[in-house]
């Protein structure tokens, strides 16, 4: 008897643990929902995309590809310095931090200049997807923004 009640309460895990392996037509919906349509660095991919015309003129795949390329090209530049200053920045705090003297005032005006590189990185970030956003037509803003939006978050 208790190797019968075994044997059941086994088939039951058993045949849930399948039930839940297989996947429903719609999750594999919402998987190919979820699927990045472009990428946002040089390597966009804008096939996926049908192109049409954005509020200020209209671009070939090829031109607004060229266009996102040069935007995303200043930003990393613009970025990339203020990047450096940041860990030059982190870098003294730690310094500061683990000194013999503590300096308070010191650690809290690093802290605010550490703050302020940090708002202006965002602000530029911020500045050049309003830029490409502006390129885009409906369309793809929605597909841009939701890219930015995992991005942001960390689902990316």
């Amino acid at each position: 008897m208790k190797h019968i009640k075994l044997a059941l309460t086994f088939l039951g895990l058993l045949s849930c643990s399948f039930t839940f392996a297989q996947k429903t037509e719609t999750m594999k919906e919402v998987e190919n929902t979820n699927r990045r349509p472009f990428l946002l660095d040089d390597k966009l991919k804008l096939e996926d995309i049908s192109t049409k015309k954005s509020k200020q003129e209209e671009y070939t795949e090829d031109q607004l590809e060229s266009e996102i390329k040069k935007i995303r090209a200043r930003e990393r530049k613009q970025v990339s310095a203020l990047k450096k200053q940041l860990n030059k920045k982190k870098i003294q705090l730690h310094a500061l931090e683990r000194a013999d003297k503590v300096d308070m005032d010191t650690i809290y005006k690093s802290i605010d200049e550490i703050a302020k590189i940090r708002a202006s990185i965002r602000k530029i970030k911020a500045e050049n997807n309003q830029k490409i956003r502006a390129l885009l037509s409906k369309e793809q803003r929605l597909f841009f923004d939701l890219i930015v939006s995992k991005k942001e978050t960390g689902a990316l």
